[in-house]
């Protein structure tokens, strides 16, 4: 192997990856005047103790899995928070549309406060994660009114 190849990555099955974690549905509510529909989602991490490249694998399939189970639209808005029994404060990812928000995404946040809390362990059992999910409605605006001919409505006296 040269230097310019990179050594070839470990992938991981998505079913192993899967056994991971748990998600579970908390609540759904629908605000009729703003026609939308906001969903609350508990996900549990169990215990692992895997590299690097196991946990962004783990973070990138459950937000891809979050996505597919309830039908998130690439508009909807999204929000994580992250609790675990060592941090004084979650770690909060505020609401920003669906296709901006990835594994990665997550990682980066954990990554800035574990530098700076030596307890906190992502891979330890205890960290817990609500996600809301807020389905913006669809549509075009609204529709102008035809005009109508008004050499038809004429009354004859």
């Amino acid at each position: 192997m040269t230097d310019q190849e990179e050594p070839p990555t470990k992938r991981v099955k998505t079913g192993h990856v899967r056994q991971y974690y748990d998600i579970q549905r908390r609540s759904e509510r629908t605000s009729r005047k703003f026609r939308t529909k906001a969903q609350v989602y508990d996900v549990t991490l169990h215990r692992f103790d895997e590299s690097y490249e196991f946990t962004s694998q783990l973070f990138n399939d459950m937000v891809d899995q979050l996505y597919d189970k309830c039908h998130v639209r690439s508009n909807d808005q999204v929000r994580f928070s992250i609790q675990h029994p060592e941090l004084d404060f979650g770690i909060h990812i505020p609401f920003d549309q669906a296709l901006n928000i990835r594994g990665e995404t997550l990682l980066e946040e954990i990554e800035k406060v574990a530098q700076s809390n030596q307890a906190f362990r992502i891979h330890d059992g205890d960290t817990q994660l609500e996600i809301t999910h807020i389905e913006m409605p669809q549509g075009s605006g609204w529709t102008p009114f035809k005009a109508t001919d008004v050499s038809l409505c004429q009354l004859k006296v």
